[in-house]
C-alpha cells in the first residue's frame, strides 16, 4: 500500500509540472477548444479490478466545467469459468488550468461508481470403480453474483488537441463496497450438498486511471 500511495504522489507530481510547463508554452494554435470528447479508459476503480476498462463520454456544462458517463464493460471466459457483468460511471470535472479554453488542462473530479457482475463456474469429472467398472461423477458447480459501488476522486490532466485527439492521466483515492454472495453445488453419485454465502468487503484504495479518445 506504502508503494501504491507513493507512486500515486510521484504520478500528481510529475503531472503538475508537465502541465504548468505545457501551459506556458502552449499556444491557441496548437491546442483544441472541444466541447465533447469521446474516450476509452483503463481504470482501477473497483477492489479487484473487477471493471478494468471504462467507455466514456464527457460532455461541457460551463466555464470549465464537465460532466462524464462511463460504461463499465466485462466479459471473460478461461476454461470453465464466465464472468460477464456492466457498470456505469458518473463524474463531474473541475478545469483548474489558467488561459484554456475548452475541457482540457488539470483537473479534480469526484467520482461514483457502481457495478454488478455475475461469475459461473462447472467442474465434471468422471471415475469408474468396482468390477465390473461402474461409472462414477462429480459435478462441482459455483454461482457468484456481485453488487459494487465506489466514491472516490482524481487529480488529473487532459491534453486535448486541434485534431481531437485527446490523452489523460489521473490519480487519487476511493472508497469501495463490494457485496458477493455465491451458491455452491457438491454432486456425486448418490451424495449431493448445497453451500451459500454473502459476505462483504470494503476500503480505501488508490484510484488510477489512463484514457485516449477523441474530441469534437
Amino acid at each position: 500500500m506504502q508503494k501504491l500511495l507513493l507512486s500515486i504522489c510521484l504520478l500528481a507530481a510529475v503531472v503538475f509540472v508537465s502541465a504548468q510547463r505545457t501551459a506556458t508554452k502552449r499556444t491557441s494554435s496548437k491546442s483544441g477548444n472541444h466541447s465533447n470528447a469521446v474516450k476509452l479508459g483503463v481504470n482501477t476503480f473497483f477492489d479487484t479490478d473487477e471493471f478494468p476498462f471504462n467507455i466514456a463520454w464527457e460532455t461541457k456544462v460551463g466555464t470549465n466545467e464537465s460532466i462524464q458517463i462511463g460504461m463499465l464493460p466485462r466479459f471473460s471466459k478461461y476454461n470453465e469459468e464466465k464472468t460477464s457483468g456492466i457498470g456505469i460511471s458518473i463524474a463531474y470535472r473541475k478545469y483548474i488550468s489558467k488561459n484554456r479554453t475548452g475541457i482540457q488542462g488539470l483537473f479534480f473530479s469526484p467520482i461514483v461508481k457502481v457495478g454488478f457482475l455475475q461469475d459461473n463456474y462447472a467442474y465434471r469429472s468422471y471415475n469408474y470403480t468396482g468390477n465390473p467398472p461402474q461409472p462414477q461423477y462429480y459435478i462441482y458447480s459455483r454461482k457468484s453474483r456481485v453488487n459494487q459501488y465506489n466514491i472516490g476522486a482524481v487529480f488529473g490532466h487532459k491534453w486535448a488537441y486541434r485534431s481531437g485527439f485527446t490523452f489523460e492521466v489521473s490519480g487519487g483515492m476511493g472508497y469501495f463496497n463490494t457485496k458477493d454472495s455465491y451458491e455452491i453445488n457438491n454432486n456425486g453419485s448418490g451424495t449431493a450438498s448445497t453451500f451459500k454465502e454473502t459476505y462483504n468487503r470494503s476500503g480505501i484504495l488508490p484510484q488510477l486511471q489512463l484514457s485516449f479518445g477523441h474530441a469534437f
